[in-house]
């Protein structure tokens, strides 16, 4: 039972042919009282409005004054709110062709001033259709998020807490978009205006101060324009569809937005703006979806948002998905291009107030650096400095919160600053298969700031840090752009020289780090060895070299002997760790025993002594040996041993 009590009204009756249940018009009931109240019309929906009976139709409707008002709750709370001069009432569903939606959230709200309503009760599901005619195709205004909603189908069911927002006509190729309610483009201010001596925005403005108005009666600004009522209507619908107006199709008027007010601020650059857009081209899901618990809208099918096109700061979100948020804060995680700065990583959130983004987790970040060539449009080529800098969580301030828009010169703008440490490692395969891993060997980062991040060069490219190697002393050093265009630095050393390797050996002269390894210039000294090389290389776990010079001092080490070496352009590799040096011949013998003996070889010295293989010559004779041991010994003998052992 609807009513408790008997209603008062008109009834009407008509004999008709061919007339079924389900087409029948009449009898037909209209109640006196348009302000009757169904508590339970379906499960958690409130009817309030008029009552009326066509054939085996229940007619819900409004008057002049006031419409008809459905409301779902959420919580024991009003929800949605859909309003309209009629809604069609059947047991299976319930419809309108026009009705306002209002979607309530704290004090905030989404509105649409007319759209094709329908609840089907088996599914217990609500659909709101923006159809391609008349008011339907204004967007959805949302408070709460601050943006204007463009998109077709919005589907709920009223026990669920998701809501699902989706392009249904051309789906797969429509975008759906949301537009910020500070957005504005000069081009379309263009195209609004038309070849008009005024913007229509101006000329509903005026009317607006004249009478003291916010509504807009379309027969009334005919009148004030001297137009044909049904010019001004198609101009009130197509300003509606453009989110300035919200038109009322059945009352023929229109309530002026802010958003017009704000158009013409920003065309005469009295308020900032912005140009933030978020389209989303998907066919497989939603588009979006609405979480009911705290209102955060899921994006599926974004490719990317242009934040500010002067500073050329967008995101490019992975996976194209990202989480909007109130007042168009948005949680994502992927890139961000901000003019020569590349950052990827998760944990992103673009604040839009105060116009920055901070990033939790930055993966990896990219420096661009401009080069002396042009691109086809005459732009400048930029080359990727080849080291990334890695582990950082810091904040991007793309601009000042007063200029969204760019007008102003961006001086110092975009700026990054990080927060606590970051790192660069050496660790890629390119760069002799990973031998540098990043575990123990890398540069921590000093925190940082880069202002003005679309004027880097490679001449006020400079970071600040801690050298960990496991290979020398850890120490405080300056990366900058070196040669190769990664970041490294070059150094000299002390006369005293690094200790090498824990104390090993002892380097002096040249260090230069890239991503073409720990390279020296200068001379390594182990044991009672010198190496002199332009191009040594040191790992972790050993050092290579081609030696320009190979010599070993005549001494005494404990039991170990070690008799005097010299040799010139040979191959050098030391094994710190396992505590050996590998000389080996390229083109010219060793000279032993102060040139008394040759050995077309190569000599492996170690704290053992020194050992070696190959032929050794001495006066007329020639000995073959794949185990030597050179000892350190002055008196000359013909006594061989095995191992082989020479003495003189």
């Amino acid at each position: 039972m609807l009513f408790r009590s008997s209603l008062t009204g008109k009834y009407f009756d008509k004999l008709l042919s061919n007339v079924t249940a389900e087409n029948a018009s009449y009898p037909r009931f209209v109640s006196t009282d348009q302000t009757l109240e169904i508590k339970e019309l379906v499960k958690d929906a409130q009817y309030r409005g008029g009552f009326a009976l066509q054939g085996n139709k229940m007619i819900g409707g409004g008057n002049d004054d006031q419409d008809a008002q459905l409301t779902f709750f959420r919580d024991n709370k009003p929800f949605m709110v859909a309003r309209s001069k009629g809604f069609v009432v059947r047991p299976e569903r319930i419809s309108s062709e026009s009705a306002m939606i209002s979607i309530l959230w704290d004090k905030d709200s989404v509105y649409h001033p007319g759209l094709n309503f329908k609840y089907v009760n088996a599914d217990k599901k609500v659909t709101l259709f923006r159809d391609t005619r008349g008011a339907q195709q204004s967007p959805y205004f949302d408070t709460y998020h601050k943006i204007d909603m463009y998109f077709d189908e919005l589907t709920w069911k009223i026990d669920s807490p998701m809501m699902d927002l989706k392009m249904t006509l051309g789906q797969g190729e429509a975008k759906l978009v949301f537009e910020s309610a500070n957005f504005y483009r000069q081009q379309r201010f263009e195209k609004i205006q038309g070849l008009a001596d005024e913007s229509p925005l101006y000329t509903i403005k005026k009317f607006a101060k004249k009478y003291v108005t916010d509504v807009v009666y379309t027969k009334d600004l005919a009148k004030e324009m001297r137009m044909e009522e049904s010019q001004v209507r198609s101009l009130l619908l197509f300003l509606s569809n453009q989110g300035f107006l919200s038109y009322d199709f059945k009352d023929d008027k229109a309530y002026i937005k802010d958003k017009l007010y704000y158009y013409l601020d920003a065309r005469t650059r009295k308020t900032d703006y912005d140009a933030i857009t978020i389209q989303s081209q998907i066919s497989a899901a939603a588009n979006a979806t609405v979480n009911l618990l705290n209102f955060d809208i899921r994006m599926r099918g974004v490719a990317g948002i242009m934040l500010s096109d002067s500073n050329n700061v967008f995101m490019m979100p992975d996976e194209q998905e990202l989480t909007l948020k109130k007042n168009r804060e948005i949680d994502f995680k992927g890139k961000v291009h901000a003019s020569q700065l590349e950052f990827t990583g998760t944990g992103f959130t673009f604040m839009y107030d105060d116009f920055k983004i901070k990033m939790n987790n930055i993966q990896k970040m990219r420096i661009g650096i401009p080069t002396d060539s042009l691109d086809n449009e005459g732009n400048l080529v930029y080359r990727w400095v080849q080291s990334n800098l890695s582990n950082l969580k810091g904040t991007l301030i793309i601009d000042t919160v007063l200029n969204k828009s760019g007008l102003k010169p961006a001086n110092g703008y975009p700026i990054f600053t990080t927060e606590g440490d970051g790192y660069v490692y050496y660790d890629d395969p390119s760069i002799f298969n990973g031998a540098y891993k990043r575990e123990n060997f890398f540069f921590k980062l000093d925190p940082f700031t880069i202002d003005s991040a679309g004027m880097l060069s490679e001449k006020n490219i400079a970071f600040n840090g801690l050298f960990v190697s496991n290979i020398f002393p850890d120490s405080r050093e300056v990366l900058t752009v070196q040669p190769d265009y990664s970041l490294g630095f070059t150094k000299r050393t002390s006369p005293e020289g690094l200790q090498a390797y824990g104390g090993k050996g002892t380097f002096t002269d040249k260090v230069r780090l890239s991503n073409k390894g720990l390279q020296g210039d200068g001379s390594i000294k182990y044991i009672t060895s010198t190496t002199v090389s332009k191009d040594i290389y040191f790992f972790p776990d050993s050092t290579l070299a081609e030696a320009d010079e190979f010599t070993i001092e005549k001494k005494n080490i404990g039991t170990a002997e070690y008799p005097p070496v010299k040799a010139e352009h040979i191959t050098v590799n030391w094994q710190p760790h396992k505590d050996y040096l590998d000389a080996v011949k390229k083109d010219k013998d060793f000279e032993l025993y102060d040139s008394q003996v040759t050995l077309d070889g190569n000599l492996r010295l170690s704290p053992k002594g020194l050992g070696g293989y190959g032929t050794a010559a001495f006066y007329n004779a020639e000995l073959l040996s794949n185990d030597f041991r050179f000892k350190r010994s002055e008196e000359h003998t013909s006594e061989l041993q095995s191992p082989y052992v020479i003495s003189y």
